[in-house]
């Protein structure tokens, strides 16, 4: 177990810390980075208090359960298109700080969780396979980018799930009749699908 409580800068070339096979990284102060790789067996970072700010390009956590936290007013900011992508069961915990930047969940079809409590802010999050999902309040902006999927709110937990098509106008699906009424031109036969 590591506490940082200065100030980290790492960014510079293609600086990568990584946190791996049961290891504890607190961060205190700062930490600024190109890479922050948290995996393997159980590792974690664990970003704590209105002091503690990560700066990273992009972050991965990955395979073997490991953990992310941002906590007590802390930051964990990434720049680049990666952003944060949590899956191979990895998860993030976010409980009354901010998470910023591209968050992804799920990764080449394995899944990733988010927990969010608390007085949080977060960027838009992607949920990119089936069976990644976020745990947390109603409201926050939670889509899919599985084709022919959505993402649903049911007891707390945001999730992907298929579309259910009912009717199609020309080469286009509806997931209700009122739907594809509405959507028809004059004239437009509305088709409706099996099941």
């Amino acid at each position: 177990t590591i506490t940082e409580t200065g100030v980290v800068n790492a960014k510079t070339g293609d600086a990568t810390v990584q946190v791996k096979d049961n290891a504890t990284f607190t961060v205190e102060g700062e930490l600024n980075t190109k890479i922050l790789n948290v995996w393997v067996n159980n590792a974690k970072l664990i970003v704590d208090g209105e002091k503690a700010k990560v700066d990273a390009s992009w972050v991965d956590i990955w395979d073997g359960a490991p953990s992310v936290t941002v906590q007590n007013g802390a930051t964990l900011a990434t720049s680049e298109d990666n952003g944060i992508k949590a899956s191979r069961g990895g998860s993030i915990t976010v409980d009354n700080a901010t998470l910023t930047g591209k968050i992804q969940l799920g990764h080449n079809e394995s899944a990733g969780e988010l927990t969010v409590t608390g007085n949080s802010t977060l960027s838009p999050i992607t949920l990119t396979v089936v069976g990644s999902t976020v745990e947390g309040p109603e409201g926050l902006n939670v889509t899919t980018d599985v084709q022919d999927h959505k993402v649903v709110y049911e007891n707390g937990v945001y999730k992907v799930v298929a579309k259910v098509y009912v009717a199609q106008v020309g080469e286009v699906k509806y997931e209700s009749v009122n739907e594809a009424i509405n959507s028809a031109d004059d004239g437009a036969t509305v088709q409706l699908l099996p099941g």
